[in-house]
């Protein structure tokens, strides 16, 4: 139990970072291996959800990717913040996603990502926002922006990418 609650978020952004790539095969084999710990420890709903998503990435079927991707990195969470409630270990979450990532902090980042970009810098950017979209935010639109922007910047459209990540620099500045 301790060993899958602490590479919890390790694994969480290997399975994003292979879905972004488009690595099936090792988006299946981190689903397996995450429906296998969760069947021992008794997280069946989770296991039952990276069940689905190995058999999706086994037959290559990107619709359902799709559509569980954001489910199944949720409930993994939500499976490793509960395991840390029960256990008394402080859920990172209430440290890293507020202290680490402040409205001031995120806003920074995101405006070095943008720099970086402009300036033809891609890796940097993907560097500088790769950590964040592996982070849980209150508001799940930042997540998944995150994801996409980093998603572009994988696939080499910087265009995209700057337009995502304008988008969301101005959504965060409204609020």
């Amino acid at each position: 139990v301790k060993g899958f609650m602490e590479k919890g978020e390790e694994n969480i952004s290997k399975i994003q970072q292979d879905y972004e790539r488009k690595d099936w095969k090792d988006y299946q084999i981190h689903a397996h291996t995450v429906k296998s710990s969760a069947r021992q420890i008794g997280a069946n709903k989770l296991a039952d959800i990276a069940m689905a998503q190995e058999i999706a990435a086994k037959e290559e079927n990107l619709s359902a990717m799709t559509q569980g991707i954001d489910t199944f990195v949720k409930e993994y969470r939500d499976t490793v913040c509960e395991l840390k409630r029960i256990l008394g270990v402080q859920d990172p979450r209430q440290t890293q996603g507020k202290a680490e990532t402040s409205y001031e902090e995120l806003n920074e980042k995101l405006q070095l990502a943008y720099t970086a970009i402009e300036n033809f810098e891609v890796e940097s950017a993907a560097e500088i926002l790769r950590p964040l979209a592996s982070l849980g935010f209150a508001d799940e639109k930042v997540s998944q922006s995150l994801r996409e922007i980093v998603k572009a910047l994988d696939d080499f459209d910087s265009y995209s990418a700057e337009k995502l990540l304008d988008s969301l620099i101005h959504g965060k500045k409204e609020e």
